[in-house]
């Protein structure tokens, strides 16, 4: 939360954005902290451990396989037909040169 901001200005956001992206990180983490304290009275301690560590290890598979499928759809979509191309147009670039 400290330095947010810098990292995501860093890593290609832009500085309004990355501004807007670290305080709704924030607002978003104040917020669910309170549901939290509210749930832990109403429930108690050990259903919300389970019940957390249940959906964290539910939810971390979807994120990997969501980040895999895009990564694979800009790998075959952009990456991969120009380097292929980019290997036959300079293999016959070479071979015309003799």
């Amino acid at each position: 939360m400290y330095y947010g901001t810098k990292i995501l200005i860093d890593s290609g956001f832009e500085t309004n954005a990355g501004l807007i992206a670290n305080v709704s990180n924030g607002i978003i983490s104040v917020l669910v902290t309170f549901v939290g304290i509210w749930l832990l009275g109403k429930v108690g301690r050990r259903p919300m451990l389970l019940t957390g560590q249940v959906g964290v290890t539910t939810a971390l598979p979807f994120v990997v396989m969501a980040l895999t499928v895009t990564f694979l759809a800009f790998m075959q979509e952009a990456i991969a037909p120009v380097t292929w191309l980019m290997l036959k147009y300079s293999h016959c670039s070479c071979g015309e040169w003799g």
